[in-house]
């Protein structure tokens, strides 16, 4: 209680360095939530339309041969296969119009009991007498129909090795979801009687008790109608797995991307703290001096680092759904959808934010509060004495950095006798980072050489500087190297996603 009321206390001291904190640890966190907010939403929405293109169909038919028509006698095969409640049969050929609008569609045969066709949004009659036709209405536009109407449609038949003439009657206009052919639905009997198929069909449309198992009755379907020439397919779930498959990489980048916000977020909360505990260390060594504990110096910074994270936590989890709200705008434009459904903030995505938030803070916080609690009472009130702590010579920190950078490009090259999976990922960017702060450190006369023409007391105390700290240079240094990262990938990512739609 008493770490945390002085934790308390502390943060109105440095108001600027708090809210910047906090800010960061807000836009780390409203990324998690806001994204993955928004390719949920986004992704609901492909399902759901995908299920209202194919309505009931979850299992379809087709063969492979010319003609593409087999016996309805295998109806009763994948009908009574397990799992499949009703099916459908069709035929389906192609036709024109009249010679003065020679436009191609398709001509679809359907019966009574066709589950799929009772399901279309028409206007009109749905029951199809023989000489009666039902027409989507871009093909309505297109020849001038309505209700009423007559047309007469041409189609070859394969059979008598003519063009036969269909005279049809339009007793329903289609309006499909969307269109993507064009078609004619008719009576499946006079279909078949006018192309000499009797008897004859091109697919079989099937609903199931159970739509998450289509690929199980899909196989089995297959190996029931003992035929390699026969095409079984389960529309809805395979388009579902190629979006999935297709959307894969565009959420690992968001989450990389989300990742790399994070460890920023957790290097600025170590910088800031850090920045705190060197600061405070007089007065770290006066509590320390009057009886104030090791444990208790920890807990007061650790407490002073999780203050920050929960106020910047919750509010990023807010932030992200007004975030996620602007992303479904912005995927409204570039994947033209119609209207995403509203972003609802679901308990999961809330405590993965919250869950995150937490550990990036928590990371960020340790060193620092640990720091704090090491300490030496002595060196903290002498400052003098401050500086009289060993360090680890600049040679084996980059014999360490050169040994994460070789180990990392030898797993991405698969050259290891072991493979952990983003290893590579981790290993060569903190390579990089640790030995560029030493770099830096080193280099430091180099890089102020442009500064000695106007004052040669201002480069040489920054080139000191630049080799006092090596922590504070990695830290400063990483981050410029991760934010500059993020950048180049976010328009990589760019390229790619338009580049796939």
């Amino acid at each position: 209680m008493l770490s945390a009321k002085i934790a308390y206390r502390n943060l109105p001291k440095r108001r600027a360095r708090t809210a910047l904190t906090i800010l960061a640890v807000i836009l780390g966190v409203a990324l998690l939530v806001g994204i993955n907010l928004a390719t949920a939403s986004a992704t609901g929405e492909f399902t759901n339309y995908i299920n209202k293109f194919w309505g009931r169909t979850d299992i379809v038919v087709s063969y492979g041969e010319l003609p593409p028509v087999f016996d309805s006698r295998y109806l009763p095969i994948v009908k009574n296969t397990s799992g499949v409640q009703e099916t459908a049969a069709r035929l389906v050929w192609f036709g024109f119009g009249p010679p003065a609008n020679k436009t191609r569609f398709q001509l679809v045969g359907v019966n009574g009991t066709d589950f799929d066709y009772s399901s279309f949004n028409i206007t009109g009659a749905k029951t199809l007498s023989p000489g009666q036709a039902t027409v989507d209405d871009g093909l309505a536009q297109n020849f001038g129909l309505r209700i009423g109407s007559t047309l007469n449609v041409f189609t070859p038949n394969f059979i008598a090795n003519t063009t036969i003439t269909i005279p049809l009657s339009v007793v329903g206009i289609n309006h499909p979801l969307r269109n993507i052919g064009a078609s004619i639905y008719i009576n499946l009997d006079q279909l078949q009687r006018e192309l000499s198929f009797r008897g004859m069909i091109s697919h079989i449309y099937a609903t199931l008790k159970d739509p998450t198992r289509a690929p199980q009755v899909r196989d089995e379907i297959q190996n029931r109608l003992g035929s390699p020439l026969f095409n079984v397919n389960a529309p809805k779930a395979e388009a579902v797995q190629r979006i999935a498959g297709q959307t894969a990489g565009f959420e690992l980048g968001l989450n990389v991307m989300v990742a790399v916000a994070l460890v920023v977020c957790a290097f600025i909360v170590f910088n800031t703290l850090f920045m705190t505990v060197n600061e405070r260390t007089y007065e770290i060594g006066v509590m320390r001096a009057v009886g104030t504990s090791r444990s208790q110096i920890f807990r007061i910074f650790l407490v002073e680092g999780m203050l920050i994270g929960t106020i910047g936590t919750v509010a990023g989890v807010f932030t992200g759904l007004a975030l996620s709200r602007a992303f479904t705008a912005v995927a409204e434009n570039i994947l033209q959808i119609p209207s995403l459904p509203p972003v609802q903030l679901t308990p999961t995505i809330t405590l993965m934010g919250l869950g995150a938030g937490f550990a990036a803070v928590f990371a960020g916080s340790l060193y620092p509060a640990a720091s704090a609690s090491r300490i030496n009472i002595i060196q903290a009130i002498r400052p003098s004495a401050r500086n009289s702590r060993k360090r680890i010579p600049d040679s084996i920190i980059v014999l360490l950095s050169l040994g994460m950078i070789t180990v990392g490009s030898l797993e991405a090259a698969r050259l290891t006798p072991f493979h952990v999976s983003y290893l590579d990922v981790a290993l060569i960017p903190m390579g990089l980072v640790i030995l560029g702060a030493v770099v830096f450190g080193r280099s430091g006369r180099i890089l102020s050489a442009p500064l000695l023409p106007f004052s040669r007391a201002v480069g040489y105390i920054a080139s000191r500087n630049g080799r006092r700290r090596l922590l504070r240079n990695a830290i400063s240094f990483g981050m410029l190297t991760i934010t500059l990262s993020f950048v180049i990938m976010l328009g990589g990512i760019q390229g790619g996603i338009q580049t796939a739609l």
